[in-house]
């Protein structure tokens, strides 16, 4: 466990409720994206809108967020953007899950290490790197919904201390071939139906080189998604409808000893992010649409390191400092051959310090403190504490007391972006801040079975929520509202020495808006997860993953219906050269169930796929 305090501890030991996914979990269970595996983990869930998955956690994910209170985070660099301050978890990641060892998720507030969006959940993807991905390897993915793909992935030992691994990808979906919308449906026909929208593109690459202590890193994704929606009043059932994202990085890390005893972690990065979204109008009535071109474009450079040491009478101290340069924050939004109706260009850096002490007081006894100071130049900096109190009565329980607070600053798009009549800016926005107790117990029975079980409760304040003013017909961002929940979450998994793995889960959260007493929109009081694989002749594995959610609000006060969803896997793998496959049957009872969605839809809610069917072929050599 790594993400929890920057650097490598027990997971018993983490001031933070962890989970852990590992790469045979998700080969077994069929996993192709980061959003199929937070489904499964304790406590989370995900909505789509069919243009981006968003992620939810403990009864919180708020229509019109961008996924900017998860901090996503690959081998420890952060990866949400600085326009939007998105995390994203589907086929616009930057890396392609067959190159993942393993996904620490951190539940609770993180700003004392990274500062802002590490709000609710802290999500850190382990690649397997050239060290561990050791052979050569070619995949093909096909599927129902015209999907169709192929990765190839090249590892090569260059000396004793040097390796590098190169892999690249591509998929298309064709998606649902005609989508249809209830609420744009007329009478006449063909309304509300658009045909060949829902198709998603994506390109992947990733090159990682490690020479002795250095780790050199760089990667492009560019994922297009068809809008088959009609969001943000655009022409229905016109080709001009899509949006993309593409993100080029670049990472140098370098870890080792000092001599005067502490250990070093130093690494410096580059990011470019483009994002590109094509929404026809039709302009004074005429025929056919243009397209309006929305277009963000972020460049930033960053570095920093940590240093940590273990100091006498049992202590662990760690001190860092991060810096954060963007040198490119621009939106536009034109018409071809028109002058822009929206063009904006800024710069701006943050700067952050923390400090970490871990005690071992007693050998039963572990105490856990941190802070954290960012300095921005647009609001008041702030500062960020974390502590908690671990008790281990015996080598396999752990007591936790956790307490936590963090922020997270408004972004670029919430400040700054306008357009016409539909979009208000608003620059006096605010952070919002949240404080989280939580008490969690684990215990372990030998090396087969975990138990775990918490409470917890946090506030938010100065919430930044997506408004609507009708009388204007204008959306805007505003410090509006105020939060609070809390719940409980239990878990339990076992592990059999044949192979066979059972894991259940449930979570209790009641959410509510502390200003009108009301549940919160798109919060399911209820999230259970279970997950069953078993061995079969041949290396065979059957996994069967099942989520249910509870009944959740939409913006207008009415409600999507509770739904569970089935998928189950057959799979064979081998460290061995050979074939191995996984062969996926997706929404197995063919659930009909929606998600809620933001004020920018007509519709209250999107519905989601059917049954679907996913056959993964990779042969290793």
């Amino acid at each position: 466990m790594f993400g929890a305090s920057r650097f490598l501890q027990k997971q018993t030991e983490a001031p933070a409720a962890v989970s852990i996914v590992t790469a045979d979990e998700i080969r077994r269970y069929g996993w192709r994206t980061i959003a199929d595996v937070l489904r499964s983990v304790r406590g989370f869930y995900v909505t789509d809108d069919r243009s981006w998955a968003y992620v939810g956690l403990r009864g919180f994910q708020r229509p019109g967020d961008y996924n900017t209170r998860v901090l996503l985070l690959l081998d420890g660099r952060r990866t949400n953007d600085n326009l939007y301050d998105q995390a994203l978890v589907q086929e616009d990641f930057l890396v392609d899950i067959a190159d993942i060892e393993r996904i620490e998720v951190i539940r609770g507030p993180s700003s004392s290490l990274y500062g802002s969006n590490a709000f609710l959940a802290v999500v850190n993807v382990i690649t397997k790197g050239p060290a561990t991905d050791r052979r050569d390897k070619a995949a093909v993915t096909l599927g129902t919904l015209g999907l169709a793909g192929g990765r190839i992935s090249i590892t090569r030992q260059l000396r004793d201390d040097a390796a590098i691994h190169v892999s690249t990808a591509i998929q298309h979906s064709g998606g649902m071939a005609s989508f249809f919308t209830p609420e744009f449906d007329d009478g006449t026909p063909g309304a509300g139906i658009a045909n060949g929208l829902d198709y998603a593109d994506r390109r992947n690459a990733l090159l990682e080189l490690r020479i002795k202590r250095l780790d050199i890193t760089g990667g492009y994704n560019h994922r297009q998604r068809g809008f088959p929606t009609g969001a943000y009043g655009v022409a229905r059932n016109d080709p001009q409808s899509w949006v993309s994202d593409t993100h080029t990085f670049g990472d140098v890390n370098w870890k080792g000893e000092l001599r005067s005893g502490w250990a070093a972690d130093a690494r410096a990065g580059y990011d470019l992010y483009e994002y590109v979204g094509s929404y026809p109008y039709s302009v004074d009535g005429a025929s056919p649409p243009a397209a309006n071109i929305d277009r963000g474009r972020g460049q930033w450079l960053t570095g920093g390191i940590q240093l940590s040491r273990r100091l006498q009478h049992g202590h662990r101290l760690s001190l860092g400092a991060e810096r954060r340069q963007n040198v490119e924050e621009r939106m536009k939004s034109y018409y071809e051959g028109q002058p822009p109706m929206l063009d904006i260009s800024r710069r701006s850096s943050t700067t952050g310090v923390y400090a970490q002490d871990e005690w071992r007081v007693h050998p039963q006894l572990l105490l856990s403190g941190g802070v954290r100071y960012d300095r921005y130049s647009r609001f008041q900096s702030p500062l960020t504490p974390r502590g908690a109190v671990i008790v281990q009565p015996t080598e396999r329980t752990a007591l936790k007391l956790m307490y936590g607070e963090a922020f997270r600053a408004p972004n670029v798009f919430e400040t700054d972006y306008y357009y016409q009549d539909a979009y208000r800016n608003n620059q006096s926005l605010s952070p919002e801040r949240t404080r989280t107790l939580e008490a969690l117990v684990e215990h372990y029975v030998g090396r087969r079975a975990r138990f775990s079980a918490s409470w917890f409760g946090y506030r938010i304040h100065d919430l930044i929520e997506l408004m609507h003013d009708s009388d204007a017909d204008v959306q805007f961002y505003a410090n509006l509202a105020r939060a609070h929940a809390s719940g409980v979450e239990t878990e339990a998994e076992f592990k059999w020495p044949s192979g066979l793995q059972l894991r259940g889960s449930y979570s209790y959260t009641r959410a509510r808006n502390t200003t009108s007493a009301e549940t919160l929109s798109n919060s399911p009081a209820h999230i259970g997860q279970a997950l069953f694989s078993v061995p079969l002749p041949a290396r065979l594995f059957v996994g069967v993953d099942v989520r249910a959610l509870g009944p959740r609000l939409t913006r207008d006060g009415g409600a999507v219906d509770a739904h569970t969803v089935a998928n189950v896997t057959l799979s064979r793998f081998s460290e061995a050269r050979g074939l191995g496959f996984a062969a996926t049957v997706s929404n197995l009872m063919n659930v009909r169930y929606a998600d809620p969605v933001s004020s920018e839809f007509a519709q209250t809610a999107v519905t989601q796929n059917g049954r679907t069917v996913r056959l993964y072929l990779v042969h290793s050599f």
